[in-house]
């Protein structure tokens, strides 16, 4: 899994509007302002204006993209520490959505709650479950905190704002102290600094955008279970050649008994003409195939 970066962010696509003619550019993203999917939009389309739309779940995100309340979704893939989000993956084949380029960026946990209070102050700390257990040593530092479960991260910093919870801190990123008004009183507290999340950016099968260059695209594919199925696919992708990138496997759907399902990444030097001309040969090695499209690979920020 190659994620980690020199730096926190990385543009992968510098046409931001992506042909969107809305202003501002309706983007979705899963939980509220200040959540990590509000991080990447944020540096993704940076210096643009944006609406966000904010989702309870990813299956709402990608509902109402489907359904034009947005008109560009973020959605996070893959994870350094945990790995590909396969329900996600799940997703963006299900909604048959189009890739139009990626963010990675890097997992960064503050400790935040209401001005005016220290360390020794608090008794409850709110956070999503996965970062409380990203953030343990720092924790195991303060017995005396209660660890209360929330939702989201960005949700539990706005709680405590919005019910003025003096005692309680939140962990999150550090936007969320910013946004809903609180004082952070420990940065970096993330046991893990080298923890980066990749989130996707998809629009309606419908969207017409074009990348600028792509080096870089995605697709599903199914093989029958037999011995050399995968083998001859991989040998496609080396003869052309093509540096494959990802390679995920996926539970099948269901009425496709006797069939392997894989999410697959690639990446080309030169011309794009050369993966669709690949991807024409996997297809008759294929008993299914679907493409989400090629945009732009990642460059350092």
């Amino acid at each position: 899994m190659s994620l980690k970066l020199s730096n926190s962010v990385r543009y992968i696509d510098t046409t931001r509007g992506l042909g969107m003619q809305s202003n501002p550019l309706r983007v979705g993203i899963q939980g509220v302002k200040a959540s990590f999917h509000d991080v990447a939009a944020q540096a993704y389309f940076h210096g643009q204006t944006l609406n966000m739309v904010e989702s309870s779940s990813f299956r709402h995100l990608c509902e109402a993209l489907r359904g034009g309340h947005s008109d560009l979704c973020m959605m996070a893939v893959e994870n350094s520490t945990v790995g590909a989000l396969i329900p996600n993956l799940l997703l963006l084949d299900e909604f048959q959505f189009k890739i139009c380029g990626e963010i990675t960026i890097r997992v960064e946990m503050s400790l935040m709650a209401l001005a005016g209070q220290a360390l020794a102050d608090l008794k409850f700390v709110h956070s999503h479950p996965v970062a409380l257990l990203q953030c343990d040593k720092f924790l195991a530092g303060l017995p005396h905190l209660k660890i209360l479960e929330d939702v989201d991260t960005a949700e539990a910093a706005k709680s405590i704002q919005a019910h003025r919870l003096m005692g309680h801190a939140a962990i999150a990123h550090q936007m969320s102290a910013s946004v809903y008004g609180l004082e952070v009183l420990a940065k970096g507290i993330e046991t893990n600094k080298e923890n980066f999340t990749r989130f996707l950016v998809l629009a309606r099968p419908s969207h017409d955008f074009v990348a600028q260059s792509p080096n870089r695209a995605a697709f599903r594919f199914e093989t029958v279970k037999t011995l050399g199925g995968l083998t001859a696919i991989l040998q496609c992708l080396d003869t052309h050649p093509m540096e494959l990138i990802r390679l995920q496997g996926l539970p099948p759907a269901a009425a496709s008994s006797g069939v392997s399902a894989f999410h697959a990444e690639v990446g080309w030097d030169g011309h794009h003409q050369r993966f669709y001309d690949t991807l024409e040969q996997i297809k008759t090695l294929s008993v299914h195939l679907r493409c989400f499209g090629a945009y732009r690979a990642a460059a350092l920020a």
